[in-house]
């Protein structure tokens, strides 16, 4: 991994985005990963997703979000609104080739945000989604509700919560103010005119964000394909996860 940096400028702040950008000159196509809430693009799933593009001779970006990896910033105050900035600034390096947006949990719902924004502004559109495991609208479609009254107290009044990780040793932690921002990204609670094609892959043993949410969101959106994987959990990270992860991305091509 060669990691540059690109200068991201909002509300009078300028942030350093770390990223890492595979651009083999006989490349066709292009991908673009946007990691989950709190993971970084030196994951499991973007390792084996860049290595196979490699083989390939297939194009791939991929960035930390701010206040995560190595870009700057405070976890503390960014949101989904900056990360949205930030995927826009990284999408300009590669919108000259087709390109297909992989959005691992909330980048899913990103990429959703990503595409809706190309539209609007009339930037060349993906060619086709790919979502793993997608945390579209979870901030109130599931977190909100979930929380037992305690934390939702504690959120209200000290601006942040923390819920314990499978994955890691320190808990998961959530800020209001993330949450009040997320409110203005939702994506279910509106119709939506999204075409581009989107295929997403979800683990029907999936505790962090379960199979009907996203039974519901094929539901809500047009052009869709939902892959269910019948031991799969929310990390979809191994061996035959991946498999299936590349093999869905070969039929996108």
């Amino acid at each position: 991994m060669s990691i540059k940096y690109l200068d991201v400028t909002s509300h009078g702040h300028t942030r350093k985005i770390a990223y890492d950008h595979h651009c083999p000159d006989q490349a066709t196509y292009s991908i673009l990963w946007l990691s989950g809430y709190c993971s970084v693009m030196n994951s499991t799933k973007a390792n084996a997703i860049a290595e196979w593009a490699n083989d390939h001779t297939v194009e791939m970006i991929r960035f930390d979000y701010s206040g995560l990896g190595e870009s700057s910033g405070e976890f503390a105050t960014a949101n989904l609104s900056q990360w949205l900035e930030e995927a826009l600034m990284i999408y300009q390096h590669i919108q000259h080739r087709p390109t297909i947006i992989i959005g691992s949990s909330m980048g899913a719902w990103l990429a959703l945000r990503l595409t809706e924004a190309l539209k609007t502004t009339q930037q060349i559109l993906p060619k086709a989604l790919l979502l793993l495991a997608p945390a579209i609208d979870f901030t109130h479609e599931l977190l909100l509700k979930k929380l037992p009254q305690a934390l939702l107290d504690q959120l209200e009044q000290q601006g942040v919560t923390a819920i314990p990780s499978q994955y890691d040793e320190e808990p998961l932690k959530f800020y209001q103010q993330f949450i009040e921002d997320a409110n203005q990204h939702r994506l279910l609670n509106r119709p939506s005119d999204i075409t581009v094609p989107m295929t997403m892959i979800h683990g029907e043993q999936d505790t962090d964000i379960p199979l009907i949410l996203t039974i519901k969101a094929a539901a809500h959106f047009k052009n869709t394909q939902l892959i269910t994987v019948n031991d799969g959990e929310h990390r979809l990270s191994r061996e035959q996860d991946i498999q299936l992860i590349l093999k869905t991305l070969e039929d996108l091509q």
